[in-house]
């Protein structure tokens, strides 16, 4: 699910029917925006399509409650990107969603990237060069597979490998 589960009226009903047709010992590969992430033009951060906003924490949280266990989590080099790979576990959890500290963490990283700060980071143009760089090698895997279920498997596998390093 590549920036899919933002879309959704209840993100956590999504993951749990995707849970459903998952195997025993199924994955689930998520990506969302990361909340958290500077990279972007601070007025483009929340996008009105998106009916929720994720950082590490909540998509982490939001994959145990449906019935995931976190195989690993990671941020895209510009911090941009969120991604999670879950694997189906024995049942949802009954963990509560409160992430002590979470909202303050969050609300300062929000109220403190100002459009002057981020003009003079370097981000707006790393990350130029990061989508330009990210839009090659995607062409170069694509290429690769000779099926989408080749290049999800691809995708997969890059990421179990980041895991165990």
């Amino acid at each position: 699910m590549f920036h899919v589960v933002e879309h959704f009226e209840s993100p956590s009903d999504a993951l749990r029917r995707a849970r459903e047709w998952l195997r025993p010992d199924g994955r689930l590969l998520v990506e969302v925006p990361n909340a958290e992430a500077v990279c972007q033009w601070p007025q483009s951060r929340f996008h009105r399509a998106h009916l929720y906003n994720f950082s590490p924490a909540t998509l982490e949280m939001a994959g145990r409650k449906a019935g995931y266990s976190v195989m690993s989590s990671s941020l895209s080099p510009d911090g941009g990107n969120i991604t999670a790979l879950f694997q189906k576990s024995v049942a949802p959890s009954p963990a509560s969603a409160a992430i002590p500290g979470n909202f303050e963490r969050v609300s300062a990283i929000v109220n403190g990237h100002t459009p002057l700060r981020h003009l003079f980071s370097p981000h707006p143009y790393a990350r130029l060069i990061g989508k330009v760089a990210s839009q090659i090698e995607e062409r170069r895997e694509a290429r690769k597979a000779a099926t989408p279920r080749e290049i999800l498997d691809n995708l997969i596998a890059k990421e179990l490998r980041r895991q165990t390093k």
